[in-house]
């Protein structure tokens, strides 16, 4: 093979090569777009707001990490980094003083309800004809 061959090869490769670059960046790009358009619109559409600051608890406050609800404080929820901090933050903390989620009573009340089904299908009913 001559050399003029070999390099007309290569450079057609690389041309090659640097346009599915170009195009796969485009791509992703694209998607990357949509993706952020996507969860905007999603969250927009559910019209979360922050509670203001003067509203948020002690505890609120308080909690450790949870700066960034008083940094969204007010505001509507409309990012993945504002929805991560409700959820983390501000929706963890309260779902935390729920009855259910304290240690060993969600599997107390678990039993009981298998029990209590468990007890209605056991007995049958006898009806009187």
């Amino acid at each position: 093979m001559k050399r003029r061959t070999l390099d007309v090869i290569f450079s057609i490769g690389g041309l090659l090569l640097a346009a599915l670059v170009l195009v796969l960046g485009l791509v992703l790009q694209n998607q990357a777009n949509f993706a952020k358009n996507y969860v905007t619109d999603q969250l927009t559409a559910q019209r979360i707001t922050f509670t203001a600051v003067d509203k948020l608890t002690e505890e609120e406050k308080n909690e450790p990490g949870a700066q960034c609800l008083q940094t969204y404080a007010g505001q509507q929820l409309t990012t993945g980094n504002q929805a991560e901090c409700y959820a983390n933050k501000y929706i963890a903390l309260h779902l935390g003083e729920t009855a259910l989620l304290r240690p060993g009573l969600a599997w107390a009340v678990l039993a009981l309800y298998v029990l209590f089904e468990a007890a209605l299908h056991a007995r049958p009913c006898r009806a009187q004809i």
